[in-house]
């Protein structure tokens, strides 16, 4: 009983003493990066960032600090600003944000809304972005980001290949499958259409494109997924069509690779986001240099003629002290100067991210066909629903779309087994503004 006494009372002060060593053994928080670090800013790989990058030099210089930029692929860039907002201080100060993205990091608290204080201050007003371009660059209302690379999904084509036939750009899917049919020649290393065909999100980008381009919202009214119908079966057969007229390795072509065999001149055609224009117009090796015409997709008829639309935008993290926080926004304040806009201009990325000043004198196919669509509201609203879980559904609409097309899987089954698959992992989406 003593020695039961004993213990009791020594147990406390062991507990003590060792709950002491515990709290000095603890780490401290991270202390917040100083000043005088180089300010830190996460881009995608896309052309507004090598165009940045180019400034970098300058913009040490102008802002008195070193600058750096860490460039990653798609999916990684989404993964490392989730990551970097699970930290205790920020690393970056900016990241670039895909806005299909946005409910996802809305809800993790991942991004600081951008104030109508904090524009004041940094000298940028809203009336020299399109409203469409902020309006995707908002979750509930609420400004995320600044738009840098707002750009549309058009059809590509040789303007010189179709003014020797006579043709205009095709208007519908019939009209492009008869076009690129003519044109399809693998003997001689000339195919008819390149497009997104790689197993994975990068087709099941192009499954919800068709679906809105067939009338048929990936997303309905009513909040929920649907993939198992009628328009599904239409997709799946127009792009057994389209692989017949594409090059032999298109179900392992992307972004960039579609991009990079229509500017070898080897595709009378290819679905391609409008900022690869650049590659296009202005790179050394282009063989299409002045021969490309820019068009808003065909759709099932006429009347479905619209352009999905992408941007990504520079947002600030919600996990940066004050300073870094101030330091940011002078970042921006620089990014989004007139100056800015016109090195683009400048560097052959004619990219609409602000109103064009009519003193302008840039002369560029795409830059007007862009500013057409603006202006014309003929943007699909439906081909890149905002979804907290997109990444999920891209990837089952590319596994089993690619399934059906590689023959596993017939169109029924493909159809039905991607239909359960989402069903079973709740993909909803969030309201949008």
């Amino acid at each position: 009983m003593t020695k039961c006494t004993r213990v009791w009372h020594v147990g406390p002060l062991l507990l003590l003493l060792a709950g002491g060593i515990l709290a000095a053994c603890k780490p401290s928080p991270p202390a917040e990066p100083e000043r005088d670090q180089p300010a830190e800013l996460l881009l995608v790989g896309d052309p507004f960032a090598f165009v940045l990058e180019r400034m970098q030099p300058t913009l040490r210089k102008e802002l008195n600090t070193p600058v750096n930029f860490d460039i990653e692929r798609y999916s990684d860039t989404r993964r490392i600003i989730l990551n970097n907002s699970r930290d205790h201080h920020s690393f970056y100060n900016l990241v670039s944000f895909d806005s299909i993205w946005l409910p996802r990091l809305a809800q993790e608290q991942a991004l600081s809304p951008i104030t109508q204080e904090d524009l004041d201050r940094i000298g940028v007003n809203l009336e020299t972005f399109y409203p469409a371009s902020l309006s995707i660059a908002r979750w509930d209302g609420v400004l995320y980001g600044l738009p840098i690379q707002p750009h549309f999904e058009l059809l590509l084509y040789r303007e010189d290949w179709l003014t020797e036939k006579g043709w205009a750009p095709p208007k519908n899917f019939d009209e492009l499958l008869s076009q690129a049919r003519a044109f399809h020649d693998p003997a001689n290393e000339r195919y008819g259409i390149c497009w997104n065909g790689l197993r994975g999100q990068a087709l099941g980008q192009t499954i919800s494109h068709l679906y809105a381009a067939f009338g048929q919202p990936i997303v309905g009214a009513d909040g929920k997924v649907h993939i198992d119908t009628e328009t599904g079966v239409q997709v799946a057969n127009y792009l057994k069509e389209l692989v017949k007229v594409s090059p032999p390795d298109i179900l392992n072509m992307a972004w960039d690779q579609r991009i990079q065999r229509f500017q070898s001149g080897q595709a009378a055609f290819t679905y391609g986001w409008g900022a690869r224009s650049m590659a296009l117009e202005y790179d050394p090796v282009s063989q299409v240099k002045g021969k490309v015409g820019y068009s808003v997709p065909p759709g099932v008829d006429d009347t479905l003629r619209l352009a999905p639309f992408g941007q990504w935008n520079l947002g600030i993290p919600s996990n940066l002290s004050p300073s870094q926080r101030d330091r940011s926004l002078e970042l921006l304040r620089r990014l989004f100067e007139q100056r800015t806009y016109d090195y683009f201009l400048e560097s052959g990325l004619v990219n609409p991210y602000q109103i064009r000043p009519e003193s302008s004198q840039v002369e560029s196919d795409y830059l007007t066909t862009s500013e057409m669509i603006f202006e014309e509201n003929l943007i699909s609203k439906d081909a890149r629903p905002k979804l907290e879980r997109w990444s999920t559904l891209a990837d089952i609409l590319g596994i089993r779309f690619h399934d059906i097309l590689l023959g596993r899987l017939s169109t029924e089954e493909g159809l039905s087994l991607a239909q359960s698959e989402v069903d079973e992992q709740l993909i909803l989406p969030n309201s949008s503004e």
